[in-house]
């Protein structure tokens, strides 16, 4: 619509000159008033300003409204963005909650605040180079206080042992020492080591023999690795377990109740049933007996001339 005037003017243009040739032929002073052709050139002019600022009104607007369309979009995407990041979230935290933990499958440690203790150390006068050089062992026992052990394989059996005392006398394998406050040894005796049939034996030195056999024992060195076991005393309870040990650490008692700091029962409800597991899975016990005669077979591996040997367990 612009475009159109302009077109027009410059044909008027193209007019204009032709006169100016006519009048070279015959100057008539009349034709002057053709001057007034300028005129409306003049008009022409003027009309293309006007038209210049509308086109430049018309893109400014264009730009205006491009604008607004771009910011509406940005806030449409920010919009979309964080709607979906809060319903995962919520969605996170339902999942937790409904989540509870298998405590059967899970490490746990327990505590007592006192357990016995025994200890065997092999002694001799001599560096052994057979079993027989051995002359003596001594046994000290006594209690040991402050003592935390930890099950990192909990295939339930061993949770529900613990909490039950269902083990042997001796602290099973399955539980690994992982603190003792202090040990109190304070009762011992030195037992003579023979062999007979094949069978290591440990027995106390005759009364004819006793006060001398054990003067020149206290000279003997302590040779090898000593040997110790914690033992329970009948139906001796935990004072308190650590459930998920790993994870949660839930203080309970043996009846299963969630304990505090103090040792005070928190809330009515259970954290550990007993009595609604069906399945409580298998574990060893511990046999304090085996244990030593254990420890005296991996000696007697050190003298390869001994192998037949073998302790007697009705000993001592």
């Amino acid at each position: 619509m612009a475009k159109a005037p302009a077109k027009k003017a410059k044909k008027k243009v193209a007019i204009k000159k032709a006169a100016t040739k006519k009048v070279a032929k015959k100057p008539v002073v009349k034709k002057i008033v053709k001057k007034k052709v300028t005129a409306k050139k003049v008009v022409a002019k003027k009309a293309s300003k006007k038209i210049a600022p509308k086109k430049v009104a018309k893109k400014a607007a264009i730009k205006k409204t491009a604008k607004k369309v771009v910011a509406k979009k940005a806030v449409k995407k920010v919009a979309t963005k964080k709607t979906p990041a809060k319903k995962v979230v919520v969605k996170k935290v339902q999942a937790n909650k409904a989540t509870k933990p298998n405590y059967l499958k899970l490490p746990f440690e327990v505590y007592y605040e006192r357990l016995g203790i025994k200890i065997y150390e092999f002694m001799s006068d001599i560096t052994p180079t057979k079993f027989s050089d051995i002359k003596a062992v001594k046994m000290n026992m006594g209690d040991a206080f402050g003592l935390r052990f930890l099950c990192d394989k909990n295939n339930g059996g061993e949770l529900c042992c613990a909490m039950e005392n269902d083990h042997g006398m001796a602290v099973p394998n399955w539980l690994s020492l992982q603190n003792e406050e202090n040990a109190d040894f304070n009762w011992g005796e030195t037992y003579k080591v023979e062999i007979r049939n094949k069978k290591i034996i440990f027995t106390e030195p005759s009364e004819e023999e006793s006060d001398e056999w054990l003067e020149e024992a206290e000279n003997y060195d302590y040779i090898g690795e000593a040997f110790g076991a914690y033992l329970f005393d009948d139906n001796q309870e935990p004072d308190y377990l650590i459930l998920d040990a790993s994870g949660s650490r839930i203080k309970i008692n043996v009846d299963g109740y969630q304990i505090d700091e103090q040792g005070n029962q928190v809330g009515s409800k259970k954290a550990l049933d007993l009595d609604k597991i069906v399945e409580r899975g298998d574990y060893e016990i511990t046999d304090f007996d085996t244990l030593r005669a254990e420890w005296i077979a991996g000696y007697v591996k050190n003298f390869p001339n001994d192998l037949g040997l073998s302790f007697d367990m009705s000993s001592e």
